[in-house]
């Protein structure tokens, strides 16, 4: 049998046990049931030859055995009911060679802990943090040089430090807050230093126009604002100047995405206009044409902006398609 296997009814199992599951061909073995296991029972379970093991009902674990289950060969280790972690057992799971790690179960953890997980290395890693509800500014300045790709941050509370200190992320593509509900100027600021691709607040339920234009300064090509259900028609003009791709909610979609319309025809006619061009002419205009041009006025069309053709043409190419 091959793909998912679901144990999650298992509440304990013995080593000869485990040493059998283990052998499962699957990518996928469930064993969510799991409230304790030994160091044995540890080390036959690191042995699956997946690529997630789930032991999402595990509470608390010991050094031996944080060390045996860092020695599962797979992608992802989930260990979402760890309540507690000290630095020593945070030393031992950064040895895991996959690259997700889950321990979601964490409501707070302490700067040599943070420093611990922060030294795991790897390849387009991904650590998840999302039980974390608040955390002080050595701590997120120990977190800050996790040098993975996805970082998943609860956080229900944050302050403008502990913000700034997080934004210090250097090879992180991905910055996701999942608990913060409301945010102000100052925080949103800071957090929009972050120089990575994407920036998530999916927490977030509402926001003014302040906080929109600032959200709209994010340099990164993604934001990511699915709790929000409704937006009054400022905050979408606002947030339709954010120049990459906004994920969120399809009613709050299509506010923006109207905004975004107005301000390409907008760009449109300036283009027209700058080159005397008729819209038929526009329509057909090449590409060979376009990369003759020295410059453009700057502007938004369809989430790019290019103050040269020539040293970015495939910017310009859906020109020809209007």
């Amino acid at each position: 049998f091959s793909g998912t296997f679901y144990l999650n009814g298992l509440q304990q199992i013995d080593p000869e046990i485990a040493t059998v599951l283990a052998k499962y061909k699957g990518d996928n073995l469930y064993l969510n049931g799991l409230q304790q296991i030994d160091d044995v029972v540890a080390n036959a379970l690191a042995q699956f030859k997946g690529e997630r093991l789930y032991l999402n009902g595990l509470q608390q674990i010991d050094e031996t055995m944080a060390k045996n289950l860092a020695l599962f060969q797979g992608k992802c280790l989930y260990l979402d009911s760890l309540q507690q972690m000290d630095n020593v057992i945070a030393n031992a799971l950064s040895q895991f060679k996959g690259n997700g790690l889950s321990l979601n179960g964490l409501e707070q953890i302490d700067e040599p802990t943070a420093k611990a997980l922060a030294q795991w290395q790897g390849e387009y890693l991904s650590l998840s943090l999302n039980g974390l509800q608040q955390i002080d500014l050595k701590t997120a300045t120990a977190l800050a040089q996790f040098k993975g790709t996805f970082f998943y941050l609860g956080l229900e509370r944050i302050d403008p430090e502990v913000a700034k200190a997080l934004a210090q992320f250097s090879n992180s593509r991905l910055l996701l807050f999942s608990g913060l509900k409301q945010i102000d100027l100052e925080i949103v600021t800071a957090l929009t230093q972050f120089n990575g691709v994407g920036l998530g607040l999916d927490g977030l339920e509402q926001i003014d126009v302040e906080v929109a234009t600032a959200l709209a300064q994010f340099r990164g090509m993604l934001l990511y604002l699915n709790g929000l259900q409704q937006i009054n028609e400022d905050v979408a003009k606002a947030l339709s100047l954010f120049k990459g791709r906004i994920d969120t909610t399809e009613t709050v979609k299509k506010k923006i995405q109207n905004y975004r319309m107005l301000i390409a025809q907008k760009e449109v006619e300036k283009f027209k206009d700058f080159y005397k061009m008729s819209e038929e002419n526009l329509k057909t205009y090449s590409l060979s044409e376009l990369m003759d041009i020295d410059s453009i006025e700057g502007g938004w069309l369809l989430g790019f902006v290019s103050n040269d053709i020539k040293k970015n043409p495939k910017h310009y190419l859906f020109l020809n398609q209007l």
